[in-house]
């Protein structure tokens, strides 16, 4: 009996250093192949035999066991409804320790081109990618579960793929993974989908659009404005989550919020800053002032000292900002006082920037009560 290999080289495509917008036009099942916009390269790499060593979700993003199922026909929708679903929400548990389990969705993927029209199947992705990014996993969270979605974003969720062969050994287009203790922070780029870009901007281009260059030029700005808004959330949300839980530290309205946190700046605007959000002229704003912990809490920061205030956003409608003292009360436009007067350090805020008449998904932080220290 041969030996398995243990290591193969293989040509595989990633998106280029100066690949330029990266738009991805998904498939649909029996029908053409996926398209990518933007530059690419093929890479020789070295792909590992996984079989016999040990990962796990938390630190290699992935891992592989052995699981029987009980469906014979994966391509029967009502076996996989009846049977398969409840085998996945038991497998999901049991791995994760997940206190709740959501099936959404699954995709069967097969190379040739024939069997996929055939069976109503899709391609198998031949570019090196990740399903999801912060913001898109928060989104597609909201899409499946909207009643829930703010309730749920308070602790950690995850959106885990189950991979199996459905017939048989897998001899063409097998399934590699990235080890994610391998990759560094750069290492992945965000990609536009083209669906979801479309779905933005339809009703624009039903009412608005009249020429190609016009429709183009559109295009272009809200692919744009995606990115720039997803950005202003991932800043946003580690500035928030990082907020000093001190008396005269916090205090916010309906139409900003301010709070102290340690921001990672250029020149002398590093360290703690005194931080403000708010709507100005049309623009969501954010104002630093240098903090001093020896200086009276609660005394008026000296705004714009340092650093001139940034724009995170431009053609801005409004925000509204809403706060929660603990997981049991409701959303209030006001934070919460003690019995002195003073203000209570709340459990979570939630803002919603409104842009060109269009409400974004909110952004919601559970603060983490980090101390001054000594």
């Amino acid at each position: 009996m041969t030996a398995p290999q243990t290591s193969i080289r293989a040509s595989l495509q990633y998106l280029a250093a100066d690949g330029g917008d990266a738009v991805y036009h998904a498939s649909q099942a029996g029908g053409d192949a996926a398209e990518h916009d933007g530059q690419y390269d093929h890479r020789e790499v070295e792909i590992r035999n996984g079989r016999g060593r040990v990962f796990d979700l938390d630190h290699a993003g992935f891992m592989l066991i052995r699981h029987g199922s009980a469906v014979s026909d994966f391509h029967d929708d009502a076996a996989l409804a009846a049977i398969y679903e409840a085998e996945a929400r038991d497998l999901i548990t049991r791995m994760t320790g997940a206190r709740r389990v959501v099936v959404f969705d699954h995709t069967r993927r097969a190379a040739s081109d024939g069997l996929r029209r055939a069976q109503t199947m899709r391609e198998p992705s031949a570019v090196i990618h990740n399903d999801y990014t912060q913001w898109s996993a928060e989104k597609r969270l909201r899409d499946i579960l909207p009643d829930e979605a703010d309730e749920l974003m308070m602790n950690r969720f995850a959106i885990i793929n189950i991979w199996r062969s459905i017939a048989g050994t897998v001899e063409t287009s097998p399934l590699a993974f990235c080890d994610s203790t391998t990759l560094a922070d750069g290492d992945l780029v965000e990609v536009t989908v083209a669906s979801i870009v479309f779905a933005l901007i339809m009703l624009a281009v039903v009412t608005a659009m009249r020429t190609f260059g016009q429709a183009y030029d559109r295009l272009q700005e809200v692919t744009n404005a995606t990115t720039q808004r997803r950005e202003v959330d991932r800043f946003l949300r580690y500035a928030l989550e990082d907020a000093l839980a001190e008396p005269g530290y916090f205090d916010g309205s309906s139409s900003e919020v301010e709070w102290v946190a340690p921001i990672d700046r250029a020149g002398s605007a590093g360290g703690l800053q005194h931080l403000k959000l708010l709507h100005d002229r049309g623009s969501l704003v954010l104002q630093f002032a240098p903090f001093d912990r020896f200086a009276e809490p609660g005394r008026d920061p000296q705004w714009d000292a340092d650093v001139a205030p940034v724009a995170l956003l431009d053609e801005l409608d409004r925000i509204r900002v809403s706060y929660r003292s603990s997981p049991e009360e409701e959303w209030s436009d006001s934070i919460e006082s003690d019995d002195s007067g003073g203000v209570v350090f709340p459990w979570a805020v939630r803002l919603e920037i409104f842009t060109n008449n269009q409400a974004w998904p909110p952004l919601i932080v559970a603060l983490q009560q980090y101390p001054l220290g000594p």
